[in-house]
């Protein structure tokens, strides 16, 4: 037999009013999600404005400023400029987007290993969420393949970085990859000249 859900709502409704409540779960429901949805949004707000900016590109967009000059940030700006030319607004036609141009169908989990929530595309455009998404993933790409693996592991994807680092790079790593892009040789040669 089918669940008759409008009959089990009829039914718990009935039991609440039974209780003497004078709201409907549903409305109960909403007040909760109206709820949720503001304190995350109260939340985000706080974060941006704690976070020391600074203006970059045309159009007055602020990103959080850099923490120092570490070898580590070296190499996440020079990712960055190396995407999107630091441009947070940058969409690519293979669904990267963003100053670091993450993959849109990587942007849910990545955001919830990085943030400890899922956000959506839409969400990631803030410049504070790409900046700690792309921090948290090439952050431990660099800490296990140093600045040019990482470097592959964040063009190529982490199990090309791995065959990349044993083989010692050259070979097929010299080819130019499908739609014309550098091929993961090339790349990397970029992101290290960018690092100096």
């Amino acid at each position: 037999m089918p669940y008759d859900f409008e009959q089990a709502l009829r039914a718990r409704l009935a039991a609440i009013d039974d209780m003497g409540t004078s709201q409907t779960t549903f409305e109960k429901f909403q007040q909760q999600k109206r709820a949720a949805a503001q304190a995350a949004q109260n939340q985000m707000a706080m974060f941006n404005a704690q976070q020391p900016t600074q203006s970059v590109g045309g159009g007055g967009v602020q990103m959080p400023a850099a923490s120092g000059n570490s070898a580590f940030e070296k190499f996440k700006n020079a990712i960055g400029m190396q995407e999107s030319g630091n441009n947070y607004n940058a969409r690519n036609a293979s669904g990267a987007t963003g100053k670091y141009q993450i993959m849109a169908g990587n942007i849910p989990s990545w955001s919830k290993a990085a943030l400890g929530y899922s956000v959506t595309p839409q969400q990631f455009m803030a410049p504070a969420i790409q900046e700690k998404v792309a921090t948290y993933y090439l952050n431990q790409y660099y800490q296990k393949y140093g600045a040019a693996g990482a470097a592959v592991a964040w063009y190529a994807g982490e199990g090309t970085a791995q065959k990349w680092i044993r083989a010692g790079g050259g070979g097929s790593y010299n080819s130019t990859q499908a739609g014309g892009y550098p091929s993961i040789n090339r790349y990397v040669q970029q992101i290290m000249a960018r690092m100096r």
